[in-house]
């Protein structure tokens, strides 16, 4: 059975700076609900992480503000990606948000449902400063994800650190957001074989 945790304010999960090897969820049916009753900044939060899993997870709002806010996100073995995978996330302001942090690298976001955010599906990077953090960003793939109904898809975030001709953006599904994707850096970034509605 699935587990819902619900909070009235704040974050629904806080992982401690550096938490390595962090898992939420599991096969399918075996993941929990996060949604709260007051305004909660973030389904779950975290800062400087190695090895993260999300997994079969609901991050259900309209109160739920970031559904996933990680600032920072490495992986201990290039070979084996941190994962965002088979997530649904319902009217989040926005679902997924990657800041630097110390930096972030060797990530996948793949095959999740993104409904109704009310500002981004997903954000990479956001703008440079002490909330985002100045490590270098780069080698994330962006893959087989649905995000409709939202304010920008997908909004990658004006910094020199952000190095987006690393990032692989491909075979998503972008239906009816006001906007696709959004690139607010200098670099170009190649999103090929996506749909756009």
């Amino acid at each position: 059975a699935v587990t819902t945790i619900i909070i009235g304010y704040g974050n629904i999960l806080e992982l401690a700076p550096g938490t390595s090897g962090f898992t939420l969820g599991g096969a399918y049916g075996e993941g929990f609900t996060l949604t709260a009753t007051g305004k909660a900044h973030s389904g779950i939060f975290g800062l400087d992480l190695i090895d993260l899993t999300i997994t079969h997870n609901h991050f259900l709002g309209p109160n739920v503000g970031s559904g996933i806010n990680i600032r920072g996100l490495t992986a201990s073995d290039p070979d084996n990606d941190s994962l965002i995978r088979k997530n649904t996330f319902d009217e989040c302001d926005e679902a997924i948000a990657i800041y630097p942090g110390n930096g972030v690298t060797d990530l996948t976001i793949t095959m999740n449902c993104i409904f109704n955010s009310k500002e981004h599906g997903i954000i990479l990077g956001g703008n440079p400063g002490p909330k985002g953090g100045l490590g270098i960003m780069k080698v994330i793939v962006v893959t087989e994800n649905t995000i409709s109904n939202s304010g920008t898809g997908l909004w990658i975030g004006p910094a020199d650190n952000i190095h987006a001709d690393f990032f692989v953006i491909r075979l998503n599904n972008f239906l009816n957001n006001d906007i696709g994707i959004l690139n607010d850096t200098t670099i170009l970034v190649t999103a090929l074989r996506n749909y756009w509605g």
